[in-house]
């Protein structure tokens, strides 16, 4: 018979366990800084548009506990962004990286959204920082794909007219972008979820030939699609490391089979 003090024991192990675990989980802050803007109410439906995008982001939507949104109103912090008469972003990045001393330790993911009429956006990291510069008018999807470029770090897996193809050190940027009709993370992700559509399709960051991606649809080629079972197991790789779950891929594509031609 198990003794009371094993009982106990084996209680206070397992709340120190959880409370590891929920000291060291890591939460992903994602900070909105709105710019061009007549007043702070345009700002804040702005906010909770791409807030609400994000939240609904598949497979985001699976780690919402950990997402936390701040609105941040400051004027120095605006007028560091911009989009120019030729339709480009401008962000002074000097200066940027003075004011983001500010975020250390809080910061995960910054997000300008600049007053504009174009549908635009654009991710990456400036000095280690995950930034997203979008227009207020970018279409639904593509706050979710630069989202994918800035933390998943996923490149663009649709054609375009560069006629050479991308070097190593550009393509090693991206896991969900091959050189070779061979990837070993898409071929356990063919296996394991059983799916024959994952292959090597032709085309990916800006070229039509000497670079594959893995799967006929995807957000990273069409905003209208969603996330591929590749880029999806790479998300949720990412996802889990940064929140210290163990989420499994397998159950969350089954949720979504209907979605994703699963």
């Amino acid at each position: 018979m198990t003794s009371i003090n094993s009982i106990k024991k084996l209680s206070l192990s397992i709340f120190f366990l959880f409370m590891i675990s929920f000291v060291f989980s890591k939460e992903i802050v994602i900070f909105f800084v709105c710019s061009g803007f007549d007043n702070y109410s345009q700002k804040l439906e702005t906010f909770q548009k791409y807030k609400k995008e994000l939240i609904e982001f598949f497979p985001l939507s699976y780690y919402s506990k950990y997402l936390d949104f701040s609105l941040i109103d400051d004027n120095k912090l605006e007028n560091l962004v911009k989009i120019t008469k030729y339709n480009h972003f401008d962000i002074k990045k000097d200066e940027f990286i003075k004011e983001k001393s500010q975020f250390d330790n809080k910061l995960y993911l910054i997000i300008f959204i600049i007053k504009s009429q174009i549908s635009k956006g654009q991710g990456g990291t400036i000095e280690g920082v995950n930034v997203i510069l979008a227009s207020s008018n970018s279409k639904s999807g593509v706050i979710s794909h630069e989202f994918c470029h800035s933390i998943f770090k996923l490149g663009d897996e649709y054609s375009g007219s560069i006629p050479f193809p991308p070097s190593q050190k550009e393509i090693s940027q991206y896991k969900n972008l091959s050189l070779q009709k061979y990837n070993s993370d898409w071929e356990y992700v063919k296996k394991e979820t059983k799916n024959d559509l994952i292959g090597y399709y032709p085309g990916g960051l800006e070229r039509s030939e000497g670079v594959y991606h893995s799967y006929p649809n995807c957000l990273m080629k069409n905003l209208n699609k969603r996330l591929c079972p590749v880029c999806v197991y790479y998300a949720v790789n990412i996802l889990n490391q940064i929140t210290l779950e163990n989420l499994n891929l397998l159950d969350i594509l089954k949720d979504n089979q209907t979605t994703i031609d699963f």
